[in-house]
């Protein structure tokens, strides 16, 4: 029950955001601070100094390049939930 209530948290994350960040054209800063205000997110550079890694609870979510010029997120997620 724990893993599918982490798996759904982080599904409606992702999907918010995708939906988000196209209808405003978010900015770096405006995805981490919209990623930092959901309860158990974290954030981390376990890659690198150029890659922001969220977690919630735990799981990476999404990666998130700093040096790129238009802000890009690559979110991750159970296969057999991806639309």
């Amino acid at each position: 029950m724990y893993k599918r209530k982490t798996a759904i948290l982080i599904l409606i994350l992702i999907l918010y955001l995708r939906k988000f960040a196209k209808r405003l054209k978010m900015n770096i800063e405006e995805i981490r601070e919209y990623c930092l205000q959901k309860k158990g997110v974290t954030e981390a550079f376990p890659f690198d100094e150029v890659t922001l890694v969220f977690k919630v609870m735990g799981k990476i979510f999404l990666f998130m390049p700093l040096d790129e010029t238009n802000p890009t997120i690559s979110a991750k997620c159970d296969p057999e939930r991806v639309i």
